[in-house]
């Protein structure tokens, strides 16, 4: 009989670089499902995903430009959620209308954030995220409310 080799478990770094890819393929998608998946009682993420939903809601859509994980570092451990701090590097984001307008502009630069995550049956989730620093100011702000992560 052969035997199926069992598939090692999804590191925490390695569900992280998921995570934030399902992050931006929501801002450049509209589709918070697979991003909001990943969350398990996020406040945090749902309120990403809420802002995205309406810019797209409005008739309007985000050009996201690159996103590089500089690093991802593990801080912490306790009660069984792993926290760890990560660091993205983007692009220039546009944020426009639904007459093409831009309403909001990020010019891009690095941001640093700490995420708490868990194991929950064999998966990772998060449980919030929070933003530590940021070197990317938006030009302008006539969408209030809208956050990159």
């Amino acid at each position: 009989p052969t035997t199926t080799p069992t598939p090692e478990p999804e590191s925490a770094k390695a569900f992280i670089r998921r995570w934030q890819d399902a992050n931006v393929a929501m801002q450049t998608s509209g589709d918070s499902a697979d991003f909001l998946a990943l969350g398990l009682e996020c406040r945090s993420c749902e309120q990403i995903a809420d802002r995205v939903d309406e810019v797209y809601a409005d008739g309007g859509e985000i050009r996201t430009g690159s996103v590089k994980l500089l690093e991802i570092k593990q801080v912490g451990r306790s009660d069984g959620v792993t926290i760890l701090e990560f660091s993205t590097q983007s692009g220039r984001t546009v944020v426009t209308d639904s007459d093409g307008n831009e309403i909001q502009i990020y010019r891009g630069g690095r941001e640093d954030f700490q995420i708490g995550i868990r194991r929950v049956a064999d998966a990772w989730r998060v449980l919030r995220l929070t933003k530590l620093t940021t070197l990317v100011a938006p030009q302008s702000r006539r969408h209030a409310g809208f956050w990159r992560a």
